[in-house]
C-alpha cells in the first residue's frame, strides 16, 4: 500500500510495539451474508380443482436479496495536542480509555445525562436529538508517552444496515405465443435508515450544537439533513419504495 493511497490506513506506532504500525482498510468488512430466495407459490386446496382460483391465486412468485454486513469502519477522533507538528511520525490520533465504552446514545437537546443505550443497532435513535458515541472514551496521549496514529479499530464501527429487497410476480399465459407478466418490486422493504450518514468522529471536545430545538452538530452527530442518495442512482437506498412493472411478450 501507498502513503497517497486513502482506502488504507498505515500506523504510525510505538517503536516498542511493532503490531501498533498495521493498520485496517477504510472498507474492512469481516461479516457479510447475501440471502437470495425465489420462491413459487403452489397451488393448494381448492385452488387445485378450480381453473379460474388456480390462475388467480398460483403459481406467483416471491423473491427476496438480503444483504447483511459489519457496519463502516469510523475513524478516531483527531488528537488536539498537536504533537504531530513536532515529530516525524505524526501521532495525530486520540488514544482509548481502557474499559471505557464507545458507544452512547444519549439525548443532547434536552441536556438529560440519562443514557439510553450502548448499543447503536437498538432501533431507539432519534438522529435530530440523539448523539451516538461517547466523548470519554477517547483522551490525548500524556506528555511523553509515544502517542497513536491508529486510524481504525474493528469494534469502532457505525450502525449495522441491511439492505432488504422484495418482489412478488405471476406469468399469465394469454394464448399460446402471449404471455403478460406482472411484478411488484420494493426496496428498503423494512423502511430502514441506510441513507444516513456515519457518526461524526471529529472531536470528543466539540459539544453539541442546537438550531430550532433539534441537533445539527458535535460529536456522534448523525447528519439526517445530508440525505442526497436514492436507490437508483447510488448504492445507497432512500426509505421504502416500491414499483409496478408490467410485460406483454407476443
Amino acid at each position: 500500500m501507498s502513503q497517497g493511497d486513502t482506502q488504507y490506513a498505515t500506523n504510525a506506532g510505538s517503536i516498542y510495539n511493532r503490531a501498533s504500525f498495521k493498520g485496517l482498510s477504510a472498507n474492512d468488512t469481516p461479516n457479510i451474508l447475501n440471502v437470495n430466495v425465489d420462491y413459487t407459490i403452489p397451488a393448494f386446496g381448492f385452488v387445485q380443482s378450480s381453473r379460474i382460483a388456480r390462475t388467480i391465486l398460483a403459481d406467483w412468485r416471491l423473491g427476496t436479496i438480503q444483504t447483511y454486513s459489519s457496519g463502516a469502519l469510523l475513524s478516531t477522533p483527531t488528537s488536539s495536542n498537536s504533537i504531530g507538528s513536532y515529530v516525524s511520525t505524526g501521532y495525530t490520533r486520540m488514544v482509548r480509555v481502557p474499559g471505557v465504552p464507545l458507544y452512547q446514545v444519549e439525548d443532547a437537546v434536552s441536556g438529560s445525562s440519562t443514557v439510553i443505550s450502548r448499543n447503536l443497532n437498538c432501533g431507539c435513535i432519534d438522529p435530530t436529538v440523539d448523539t451516538v458515541l461517547n466523548p470519554a472514551a477517547w483522551v490525548n496521549q500524556a506528555a511523553g508517552v509515544p502517542g497513536s496514529n491508529i486510524v481504525y479499530y474493528n469494534d469502532f464501527r457505525a450502525q449495522r444496515r441491511p439492505v432488504i429487497s422484495a418482489s412478488l410476480g405471476k406469468l399469465f399465459r394469454i394464448k399460446e405465443h402471449m404471455t403478460l407478466s406482472l411484478r411488484a418490486e420494493f426496496f428498503n422493504l423494512f423502511n430502514t435508515d441506510l441513507s444516513i450518514a456515519a457518526p461524526s468522529t471529529g472531536s470528543p471536545q466539540n459539544p453539541p450544537t442546537l438550531s430550532n430545538g433539534v441537533l445539527t452538530g458535535g460529536f456522534g452527530y448523525l447528519n439526517y439533513t445530508g440525505i442526497t442518495a436514492n436507490s437508483v442512482s447510488s448504492s445507497v437506498p432512500t426509505p421504502r419504495t416500491g414499483q409496478l412493472v408490467a410485460r406483454i411478450d407476443f
